[in-house]
């Protein structure tokens, strides 16, 4: 696991009080401190995209209050060539009322704690997936969410084999309750 250090960096503690407040220095050595952090990161993170079955993409989107240069990192596959990298996403161009694409952020910043999000329309609306997210906080602070996302179709297609006595089954429910897979 990559650890993170904003002290250091002026990002939290005694010398960082609101975003506002930094120096130039300060937000420069923050930015150089995330660019190296976010690529050791992904570096780890790839390795365990690798080993999730259906793992479709990953991505580290850093909290803009943190740092407007640095996004932090986006990853999708391409065939079975392995992971390529995309332009990261930006938190601050997303549209908080847009939950239908949007939710892989707000709603895990809603819940403060690691969790499902989905069903959701992927962003070129080919396909339904679901993602794992993470929300990142050191010293109180969100540093970003990390995440991984997965077809529906792939997980349904986990459970397709799993039997329930003799006459039950498995099926996939989102939070709310609906039925993803029967």
């Amino acid at each position: 696991v990559v650890s993170v250090v904003l002290i250091k960096n002026g990002a939290a503690g005694r010398q960082y009080t609101k975003p506002g407040k930094r120096t130039k220095e300060q937000n420069e050595a923050i930015d150089s401190y995330l660019r190296e952090y976010c690529e050791d990161l992904q570096k780890s993170f790839e390795s365990f995209a690798d080993r999730t079955y259906g793992a479709e993409s990953y991505f580290y989107c850093i909290n803009p209050e943190i740092s407007k240069k640095i996004h932090g990192f986006y990853y999708t596959k391409t065939g079975k060539t392995g992971y390529v990298r995309q332009t990261p996403l930006d938190a601050s161009k997303l549209d908080p009322s847009d939950q239908e694409h949007n939710a892989w952020y707000y709603a895990i910043l809603q819940k403060g704690r690691p969790a499902w999000v989905g069903p959701y329309l992927s962003n070129d609306k080919n396909k339904w997936i679901c993602s794992y997210v993470i929300p990142v906080y050191k010293a109180g602070m969100l540093i970003g969410v990390l995440g991984l996302d997965i077809p529906v179709e792939i997980l349904a297609s986990q459970l397709s084999d799993v039997g329930v006595y003799d006459t039950g089954y498995a099926c996939l429910f989102s939070e709310d309750g609906r039925v993803i897979y029967d």
